[in-house]
């Protein structure tokens, strides 16, 4: 039996970026179960960009205001019924194939949690600037310091979701990293897909650069509520030199150092080449 896997984009005035997202899931539209886009009211033009694409196989999708990401995003999981859940903001991009490595990892083995594959991270025109090929992450190895994922390159399964309790609306800045904190609490079963499965987007009207003050209160949030994952200094320091040990003991750091240097300047159709064309049912034309 298929894994389903359940798709959620949260999209709000990103329309610059928007159209990428949107090929980059439905140009593997048959890999997937459900696919739902949650725009928050955005006047940039972002909702006429997700009418012309919902013929492709977008199953349902809204524009009004939200509460944020982290609100539009636990509404889409609550909207879902598939097996595995994945958010993809709408910046990020999944690289072509990508979704069917990831379906084949979750049939191969059912009692999985979660997956994690590499990434790499891009400019506002689709450049790579940085690369980021690391081993799945682990609960054993989060503890001991090292917690490395990146959030458009992580599937997780929905028992496990509901398990952890979801994703917390009221965060803005670290609701994946708290998300991830509680899954690794929670959930024993990761392992990662060991391909390139996403890249994230660098640009200046990211969060990390528009609401910094915001990010450090709730980062000293989650420092106090998981000082199992994120307030042990001196052993966080220990596990993190272990970790980095193994990496170059194994010539994993090494294969990192080698992508970035191949990849850094190219852009993503270059390196992963161009997603597949997006089908439109007959009685409609295909996007330019």
């Amino acid at each position: 039996m298929s894994v389903r896997i359940s798709i959620v984009t949260p999209s709000y005035n990103q329309a610059a970026y928007l159209e990428r997202t949107l090929r980059s899931v439905l140009s593997q539209r048959e890999f997937i179960h459900q696919y739902i886009v949650l725009d928050g009211g955005s006047t940039d033009g972002s909702a006429e960009i997700i009418r012309r694409f919902a013929p492709a196989g977008i199953d349902h999708w809204e524009t009004r205001r939200d509460d944020g990401q982290g609100d539009a995003t636990r509404r889409g999981f609550a909207m879902c019924d598939g097996d595995v859940l994945h958010w993809l903001n709408s910046d990020d991009v999944l690289r072509p194939g990508s979704l069917k490595e990831v379906r084949e990892k979750f049939e191969r083995d059912p009692q999985l949690d979660v997956v994690t594959g590499w990434s790499v991270g891009v400019d506002d025109a689709d450049r790579i600037v940085e690369v980021r090929r690391r081993p799945a992450d682990s609960p054993r190895w989060s503890r001991f310091g090292y917690l490395r994922i990146v959030q458009p390159s992580c599937f997780f399964t929905r028992r496990a979701y509901e398990q952890c309790g979801g994703i917390d609306a009221g965060l803005h800045c670290v609701l994946d990293t708290e998300l991830w904190y509680r899954l690794m609490r929670t959930t024993p079963r990761w392992d990662g897909v060991n391909a390139y499965i996403a890249a994230y987007r660098l640009h200046a009207a990211t969060k990390g650069a528009t609401m910094r003050d915001q990010y450090e209160r709730e980062r000293a949030m989650i420092r106090a509520k998981y000082p199992e994952f994120i307030g042990r200094k001196f052993h966080h320091a220990l596990g993190r030199l272990a970790f980095y040990g193994s990496q170059l003991l194994s010539g994993r750091m090494t294969a990192q150092r080698r992508d970035g240097n191949n990849f850094r300047g190219r852009t993503l159709d270059e390196v992963f080449g161009p997603p597949a064309p997006v089908r439109m049912p007959p009685s409609v034309s295909a996007p330019a």
